[in-house]
C-alpha cells in the first residue's frame, strides 16, 4: 500500500531527465516513460519502496541511457541498508555485514 493510502498501483511522480524525457515513478516501483512505456535498459525492474522518493529526486540529473545504472544503484543501496540492519539486529559490531549466512568484519582505516 502506498503512503497516500491508495492500494492500487498509480503514478507517484513525473520527472524530467537531463535530456528532456518525461519519466513516471509508480507506487509499485516501476519506472516508465510517459503513458507507461518501458524505458530502454530499465525494463520491468522495480525500485524498492523505500527508495522511490530518493530516485525521483535524482532523475533530473541523468539522461535516459543513464537511468538503468541509477536504478541498479538504488537497488544496491537497499540491499546494503538491509544487511546493515540485519547486523545491528544480531548485535554485531557496527562494521560487520551479514551476508551469505555468516557475518564478516570490514575494518575502518
Amino acid at each position: 500500500m502506498c503512503s497516500c493510502g491508495n492500494a492500487s498501483p498509480h503514478v507517484l511522480a513525473t520527472r524530467t531527465t537531463a535530456d528532456g524525457a518525461k519519466v513516471e515513478i509508480h507506487s509499485d516501483g516501476f519506472v516508465t516513460g510517459v503513458l507507461g512505456y518501458l524505458l530502454p535498459g530499465v525494463g520491468r525492474r522495480r525500485l524498492p519502496a523505500t527508495r522511490l522518493w530518493a530516485f525521483a529526486g535524482e532523475v533530473w540529473l541523468y539522461t535516459v541511457p543513464e537511468l538503468p545504472g541509477l536504478v541498479t544503484e538504488h537497488q544496491r543501496a537497499e540491499k546494503r541498508q538491509a544487511a546493515s540492519e540485519a547486523s545491528r539486529a544480531a548485535g554485531l559490531h557496527p562494521n560487520a555485514i551479514v551476508g551469505r549466512g555468516r557475518p564478516s568484519l570490514y575494518g575502518q582505516w
